[in-house]
This record gives structure tokens, C-alpha cells and sequence, in this order.
């Protein structure tokens, strides 16, 4: 496992005036962020980090504040460079926890600035210093591990296809077990380090709920019959999905976290290593 912390120092270095912001787009960062975006069909580039830097007030997600927060972003990646043996023993012990036979060798954490919360995907992880959660070192610590074991999960299968229904709803079936496991994969450390489970939508994840988990499921069982319903085109599945109850994450982490209480850590293992087809089999249908 390797650390990167080349993008936000540039980008810390361009805010003193005492460097290029460009040269954030050489770095392996910036061009994990920019697969992302291909593949997720979200935005960012250089120019609107330029204005968020430059005080916008209408930056978007993962850019707000971002001229106030400098300094406490300064604090942090100081403090993250002192920790990086800790970062690292920490990582491979939850997420091998879960991939027993997982390779991380190849994995590199970059700390970056403006875009998304986590990402995890060739194995890089870029985790966005800017948004409130990662003011707590810890939290940070915690989103790495699930952004890692994402990187760990796309290597056994992968699946991103936003073209038609049907690719649609399999993506969201595969999203529904990839954002299971990585959420799941920080449990033990959040319980360990007893991290909250509000104040912050992606804490909320955590919650437990009989009647959430049965809407959710009812929701996946709506998007099924949205897709087998030629009249219901796909931007419409698109809203019913995108409409702020986070169903990929809630309902993965509650089937994952079910499992876990109903037969033990071995069947969450069971789970990330199994194929999209038989979790669908098993638990969506």
C-alpha cells in the first residue's frame, strides 16, 4: 500500500500562490477522479476547483466553503502524514477481514480536495479533505476502508452500465452488494472506535431499521417493475432511485449487516467473494 498526497499538496501549494493548479492533472489522483466522472456522468475539473477556491458560492457538492476550510484541511493532511503506517495497518486488517486473500500492495491513497466524499476504483482511493465528515481523522480512516474494499470488490466483478433499463437495474443490483461489503468492511472500526451513526447522511447508512429495510426492499421491488414496464422510461427510474434514500447503500449495508447477525462474519465473506447473480438470486428476488 502506498501513499499520495502529490494532488493536495498541489492544490495547497496553488492557494498560498506559490504554485500551479494545473499540475494537479498529472497526478493519479485527478485521473481517478476523472474516470469516475466518465463513468458516473458527474462534473468536476480544474477550473471549477479554481472557483471554489477563489470563494464561489456556487460550488458544488464537495467544493462548498472551501476557501474557509483551508486551513483545517492544512491541519489534517499534516496530521495524516505523520499516520500513514497506522492508515495502513488499519486498512489491511478490516478489509482482509472481509477478502481474506486480498492483495493491497497495488493499493494507493491519495487525499484530495473537492470531489465526491470516497472514491475506490484501480485500486486508487482518493478521499475529499472538503466535506465535514473528514475533520475527524478517524472518519477518514474509516471511509479509506471502505473505498478500499470497493477496490478489492470491482476486481472480483464490475458493473457500471447507466444506458438502458435493464443495465440500469443490473447496476443498481450490483451497486446494492459492492456498497454492502465497502460499508460493511468498516463496521468493526467504527464500533471499535465508537464513531457515530448520525449527523452526516453517509453516517446514516449505519442505521438499522425493520421499516427501512423493508421500503428499501420495496423500492428495489418498484424499480423491478418499472424496468418490466415499457411506458416507464429510464430518466424516470433514474428519479425514483436518485430520490434521497441513498437505496444502494442502506438496503446493501442492511442485507450485509443481516447476514452478519444471522450466521457470522463468514457469510459476509461468502458474500463479497459470490457473484452478482447469486446475490440477486439470494437476496433481492
Amino acid at each position: 500500500m502506498k501513499f499520495d498526497f502529490s494532488y493536495v499538496d498541489i492544490v495547497l501549494k496553488a492557494a498560498a500562490n506559490e504554485g500551479d493548479i494545473n499540475e494537479i492533472t498529472s497526478t493519479i489522483a485527478y485521473d481517478t477522479i476523472q474516470k469516475h466522472v466518465k463513468m458516473t456522468g458527474s462534473k468536476f475539473n480544474v477550473n471549477m476547483l479554481i472557483d471554489a477556491l477563489n470563494g464561489a458560492t456556487n460550488a458544488g457538492y464537495g467544493l462548498r466553503n472551501l476557501s474557509q476550510n483551508l486551513n483545517d484541511i492544512k491541519k489534517i493532511v499534516a496530521q495524516l502524514k505523520t499516520k500513514t503506517n497506522e492508515w495502513q495497518t488499519i486498512i489491511s486488517k478490516e478489509v482482509t477481514n472481509i477478502f481474506k486473500n486480498c492483495n493491497l500492495s497495488q493499493t494507493i491513497i491519495c487525499p484530495v480536495i473537492g470531489y465526491d466524499i470516497g472514491i475506490g476504483i484501480d485500486n486508487v482511493v482518493c478521499i475529499n479533505l472538503n466535506v465535514a465528515i473528514c475533520k475527524d481523522i478517524k472518519e477518514i480512516f474509516s471511509i479509506a476502508i471502505h473505498e478500499t474494499a470497493h477496490t478489492v470488490s470491482e476486481q472480483l466483478e464490475k458493473y457500471f452500465d447507466f444506458t438502458s433499463k435493464n443495465s440500469f437495474l443490473q447496476t443498481i443490483s450490483y451497486l446494492i452488494q459492492y456498497e454492502g461489503i465497502g460499508i460493511f468492511s468498516a463496521y468493526n472500526y467504527r464500533t471499535v472506535n465508537d464513531l457515530p451513526y448520525y449527523g452526516y447522511p453517509a453516517l446514516e447508512d449505519y442505521i438499522i431499521s425493520d421499516i427501512k429495510y423493508e421500503n428499501l426492499k420495496n423500492l428495489y421491488n418498484t424499480l423491478t417493475e418499472m424496468n418490466n414496464n415499457s411506458l416507464v422510461s429510464l430518466e424516470e427510474m433514474k428519479n425514483k432511485t436518485y430520490s434521497g434514500k441513498r437505496l444502494t447503500h442502506r438496503l446493501g449495508y442492511e442485507i450485509v449487516f443481516r447476514a452478519y447477525k444471522q450466521h457470522g462474519i463468514q457469510e459476509v465473506r461468502s458474500i463479497a467473494q459470490m457473484s452478482n447473480d447469486e446475490f440477486k438470486s439470494k437476496y433481492l428476488l
